[in-house]
């Protein structure tokens, strides 16, 4: 998991046109903490795609937040990280769900667009204060009139590259 995650942020720093840190030295959030659930996709024995949430208070209904949510370079273009979100959404139908990501990541904004997030607030982030949006799923949100986000969002928005 760590290895792709690393991967992932490398790629995401190019998008978002910041230099590339030396992977060796990223942990990644939440890695090996029992508040963190991680739901992979696996292809062949590889890890294809992950996503981490941290269900907040869910058991009275508060918030699940999306850690991280990422797809492996080989394996982009595929629908999985449509898939992975889609696995939160239904296990958590009655939960409101979070996610922050970068205001330059296009694919992130158009995917959890399509699956109903909706902007809440924006910030910062990180030392290079990297602009942020915190989006939020209300429990019930329907999905994008006329899309199916499984199957369509990842060819309206390219939306498997790196995500958080």
């Amino acid at each position: 998991m760590l290895a792709l995650w690393r991967v992932a942020q490398a790629q995401e720093a190019r998008l978002l046109g910041m230099p590339v840190a030396d992977l060796s030295t990223l942990t990644m959030p939440g890695l090996g903490s029992v508040d963190v659930i991680h739901l992979c996709v696996d292809s062949g024995g590889c890890l294809a795609g992950l996503i981490s949430i941290e269900p907040m208070n869910a058991a009275a209904g508060a918030v699940v937040q999306v850690e991280t949510l990422v797809v492996a370079p080989s394996m982009q273009r595929r629908g999985i990280a449509s898939m992975l979100l889609s696995a939160v959404l239904q296990r958590w139908p009655q939960h409101d769900v979070s996610v922050t990501t970068a205001i330059a990541n296009a694919p992130a904004l158009a995917l959890y667009a399509g699956f109903g997030f909706r902007p809440l607030r924006f910030g910062s982030m990180g030392e290079a204060h990297v602009p942020v949006v915190k989006l939020l799923r209300t429990s019930g949100s329907a999905v994008t009139s006329g899309s199916d986000p499984a199957q369509s969002t990842d060819q309206r928005a390219d939306a498997d590259r790196p995500q958080r």
